[in-house]
C-alpha cells in the first residue's frame, strides 16, 4: 500500500466530509496544504471546545470508585458516537457516490476504503474524546503508573472506536445489501436517519432512567457488559483486568473479521450498484388543487431527502436534546409533585428548549434556500412574494412546532413532570418556536443563498459553525441562568415572581411580534 496515494485519498475524502468548511476555506483563498492543514483545525478545535466542556465535568469523578458512573459516561457518548458514525459512514461511503471516478486511476481498493474509514474515525473522534479523558482518569485514580495509565486509556479507546465502528458498519452496509435498499433507497436512508438518531435520544434517557443510587448513595448502577473496560483499567495485573483485556481483543478482532469477510470482499460492487440505482418514478394523476394544496405539495417535495434531513434533525434536535438531558438529568430526578406556582417555570423552560432546537441548521431557518433557481422562478410568477413566503412559513413552522411538542413530552416524562406541566413545558415549546422561527426565518431571507450545492453549507452562513456552537451553548447558559433565578424567585415569593415575569414576557412578545410585522411588512409589498 502506497502511503503517498493513501494521504491523498484522505484529503480528497476529507473535503466531501466537509463541504461546507471546504467552501468556506475556499472563499478566503485556501487551497492545496493550506486548506487540508484547515479542515484537519476544524476537527481538533470541535474535539477541544467537547472535551474542554464535558473535562471540566470530569475531572471532579474519581471513576476507580465509581463503576456505575464510568459505564453511565463511556454508555453516553458510545450512543453518540454510534449516531454520529452511521451518519458518517453512509455520507462517506454512499452519498459522496464518488467510486466511479477512482476507477480509472491508479488506486487500490484497499487504500481507497482504508481512507474512508479513517474519515470516517475522524468524523466521530471530537464527540468521543471525552471518552479517552475517562479511561485515563480511571487509571489514574486506581494508582496504575502513570506512564501505563496513558497507554492502557489509549489502547481501550482504540477498541472502544473498533467496536462502534464495526456496529455502525454492520447496520448501514447490512442495510444497503438489501433488496430493499435497491428499490427504495429513501426509505432505507431515513430507516438509518431514525435508527441514528432514535439510538441516541433513547439509550440517553434509558440511561438516566436506570441512575438509581445504589446502596452508598454515591454512585448508579453499572451497566454491566461496559464493566469490562472498568476492570481492564483499574484491574491491569488482576485476574479481572487481564480477562478483560483478553474478552475485549477478541471482540474486536471479532468484529473486525467480520466485517473484513462479510463486507469488503464486495462492497466495490455494493458501492458501485447504489450509485447506479436509478429511481423509476412515475407521475400520479393529481385532482385540481388550490394554490395552498399546490404549494403545500412543492414545500414537501422540497424537504423530500433524507440526507438533508438527516443533518437539520441531527444539529437542531438530536445534539441538544442529548446535551439537555445528559447535562440536566444527573439523578434520579422525580419531580411529581411539583406545584402549581412553577407552571410559569416549565413554561419558560419550554421557551427556552425552543431557542435551543431552533437554530441555524433547522428547517425554518434553510426553507427558503431550499428553493435554490426555484425561488428567482416563483418571483417571476404572478404570485405575491408575501404569499408564498406566508405558505412557506406556515408549511416549516407546523414541523417545527411538531418537533418541540413531541421533546417537550419526552423531557417531561424523563424528569417525571405532572401532566399539567408537560403541557406548560409544551405551550411554551410553541411560543418560543414561534417567536424563534420568525427570526430564523428573516435571517434565511436576508443571507439568501441559492447556489448552494451541499445543504450544509447553508448551515455555516453567518457566524460559522463556531457561531453555532457558541450560540447553542450560549442559549444553553442563559436559560439556566434565567430558569434558576425565576425558580428561587417563585420558592420565596410565587405570586410577586410569577407577576413580574407574565408581564416581562408579554412585553418581551409584544415587542418581538411588532418589529418582526413590521420587517414582513416591507417584504409582502
Amino acid at each position: 500500500m502506497n502511503k503517498k496515494r493513501l494521504k491523498e485519498l484522505i484529503k480528497v475524502n476529507l473535503r466531501y466530509a466537509n463541504p461546507q468548511q471546504t467552501m468556506q476555506q475556499r472563499d478566503k483563498g485556501k487551497s492545496g496544504k493550506k486548506l487540508t492543514r484547515s479542515l484537519y483545525r476544524q476537527y481538533i478545535y470541535s474535539g477541544l471546545i467537547f472535551l474542554l466542556i464535558y473535562g471540566v465535568v470530569l475531572i471532579f469523578f474519581d471513576f476507580s470508585a465509581m463503576p456505575g458512573t464510568f459505564t453511565y459516561y463511556v454508555a453516553l457518548f458510545g450512543v453518540i458516537a454510534f449516531s454520529q458514525g452511521i451518519s458518517a459512514i453512509y455520507n462517506v461511503f454512499f452519498e459522496s457516490a464518488d467510486l466511479p471516478n477512482f476507477l480509472p486511476l491508479p488506486f487500490f481498493q484497499a487504500e481507497v476504503f482504508i481512507s474512508k474509514i479513517m474519515v470516517v474515525v475522524l468524523a466521530m473522534l471530537p464527540l468521543v474524546l471525552p471518552v479517552l479523558l475517562v479511561f485515563i482518569l480511571t487509571a489514574l485514580r486506581a494508582k496504575v503508573f502513570p506512564p501505563l495509565a496513558i497507554v492502557l486509556g489509549l489502547v481501550a479507546f482504540g477498541l472502544f472506536l473498533s467496536i462502534i465502528f464495526s456496529l455502525c458498519s454492520f447496520i448501514v452496509f447490512g442495510l444497503t445489501k438489501t433488496q430493499l435498499f435497491k428499490k427504495h433507497r429513501q426509505l432505507v436512508t431515513s430507516l438509518l436517519l431514525i435508527i441514528a438518531a432514535g439510538t441516541a435520544v433513547i439509550g440517553v434517557m434509558t440511561m438516566n432512567q436506570q441512575a438509581d443510587a445504589t446502596a452508598s448513595g454515591n454512585d448508579r448502577r453499572p451497566i454491566v457488559f461496559l464493566l469490562t473496560f472498568f476492570y481492564s483499567l483499574t484491574q491491569p495485573e488482576q485476574i479481572n483486568g487481564w480477562l478483560s483485556w483478553i474478552g475485549l481483543l477478541i471482540l474486536t478482532v471479532f468484529l473486525l473479521v467480520i466485517f473484513s469477510k462479510l463486507f469488503l470482499p464486495k462492497l466495490t460492487e455494493q458501492l458501485l450498484a447504489s450509485t447506479q440505482t436509478v429511481k423509476k418514478t412515475t407521475k400520479k394523476r393529481r385532482k385540481k388543487q388550490n394554490l395552498h394544496q399546490l404549494l403545500r405539495h412543492y414545500n414537501t417535495q422540497l424537504i423530500n431527502n433524507a440526507s438533508l434531513l438527516m443533518q437539520m434533525f441531527s444539529n437542531s434536535v438530536m445534539l441538544p436534546v442529548i446535551f439537555t438531558l445528559s447535562f440536566g438529568v444527573s439523578g434520579n430526578y422525580d419531580f411529581n409533585q411539583l406545584s402549581l406556582n412553577f407552571l410559569g417555570v416549565t413554561f419558560l423552560g419550554g421557551v427556552a428548549l425552543a431557542t435551543i432546537t431552533t437554530n441555524q441548521t433547522s428547517l425554518v431557518a434553510n426553507a427558503i434556500s431550499l428553493d435554490q433557481q426555484n425561488f428567482l422562478f416563483v418571483r417571476s410568477l404572478p404570485l405575491l412574494l408575501g404569499e408564498y413566503l406566508k405558505e412557506k412559513f406556515l408549511f416549516v413552522i407546523q414541523i417545527q412546532g411538531t418537533l418541540i411538542v413531541l421533546i417537550t413530552i419526552i423531557i417531561g416524562t424523563v424528569f417525571s413532570f405532572p401532566v399539567v406541566h408537560i403541557f406548560s413545558l409544551s405551550l411554551g415549546g410553541l411560543l418560543g418556536t414561534y417567536l424563534a422561527s420568525l427570526y430564523y426565518f428573516n435571517r434565511d431571507y436576508r443571507l439568501l443563498c441559492l447556489d448552494w450545492t451541499e445543504v450544509s453549507q447553508l448551515f455555516s452562513r453567518g457566524a460559522g459553525n463556531l457561531g453555532l456552537v457558541f450560540n447553542m451553548f450560549g442559549s444553553v447558559l442563559v436559560s439556566a441562568l434565567i430558569l434558576t433565578f425565576y425558580t428561587l424567585g417563585v420558592y420565596f415569593a410565587p405570586l410577586i415572581t410569577n407577576g413580574v415575569a407574565s408581564v416581562i414576557v408579554v412585553l418581551i412578545v409584544g415587542v418581538w411580534l411588532l418589529h418582526y410585522k413590521s420587517v414582513w411588512e416591507k417584504v409582502w409589498i
